[in-house]
């Protein structure tokens, strides 16, 4: 191995541990009930509702001042140089947003109230993980793929056999990353209905791809669009709601 990589992976690590997302029990400090304003003793959407315009700025500028400075003094003591100090940091901090634009992803992030629960520091690992698919995966809609992401003529161009290890994969990563990020189970519970129809078991969500894409309109929706829609009519959501979500996807789709 050489040195630059095994440096990343031992800042990558200390990220991980420092967002909370290890499976270990939780320290004494971090035993604090769940209430309006903290999820496990760490500030949730509650809290950032509670701020004026004025107090997100300052909140999020002393978490980026923060950041910076605990990243640059760690990342210095293991010998790493400025490339391993960004991929440290960016584990914490969307790199090509600015504060007022922090401040705006995270007013969008916790308008959907299933996510007022989730603690600032993880919404903040969401907010950058969907930078970083909309840098990384610009790849040109095609017969295959949307915006990066396996659509409907992927789907069809699998056997059966081919169908039920890709979702089977899917739903291998989505558990794992639920698991990974909600902090407790009710949390992961409300996050993963959100990927995948907890009701439903493989063998059936293979189906409802199959339905789902026998409308040809529906070819260039990303399959991660299609479970979103499955899940939706899995739960009972009333059928003009999920046609309107359809809709929505098809234009998003072109």
């Amino acid at each position: 191995m050489n040195y630059r990589f095994g440096a990343r992976l031992i800042l990558l690590a200390l990220a991980l541990a420092l967002h909370g997302f290890g499976q270990g029990s939780l320290s004494p400090t971090q035993k604090a009930e769940t209430g309006a304003i903290t999820t496990l003793g760490k500030f949730n959407g509650g809290f950032w509702k509670s701020l004026d315009a004025q107090g997100k700025k300052l909140f999020i500028s002393g978490y980026l001042s923060a950041t910076d400075y605990i990243v640059l003094t760690v990342s210095g003591e293991l010998g790493g140089d400025f490339d391993s100090y960004k991929f440290m940091f960016r584990q914490f901090w969307p790199l090509s947003l600015n504060v007022v634009e922090v401040h705006g992803a995270l007013d969008r992030f916790y308008e959907t109230s299933e996510n007022a629960l989730i603690t600032i520091p993880k919404a903040l690992f969401f907010i950058i993980c969907e930078r970083e698919v909309a840098t990384e995966q610009r790849a040109e809609t095609g017969v295959t793929k949307t915006h990066g992401q396996s659509n409907g003529g992927f789907w069809k161009s699998l056997d059966a056999q081919g169908k039920k290890l890709f979702i089977s994969g899917y739903l291998s990563a989505t558990d794992y990353i639920m698991l990974t990020v909600s902090g407790d189970f009710d949390t992961y519970k409300t996050m993963s209905r959100l990927f995948w129809p907890p009701a439903l078991k493989v063998d059936e969500v293979h189906a409802a791809l199959d339905r789902f894409y026998e409308t040809s309109e529906n070819g260039l929706i990303a399959i991660s669009g299609a479970l979103s829609v499955i899940s939706e009519r899995a739960a009972g959501t009333d059928e003009a709601t999920v046609q309107k979500k359809i809709a929505d996807l098809r234009a998003k789709s072109q």
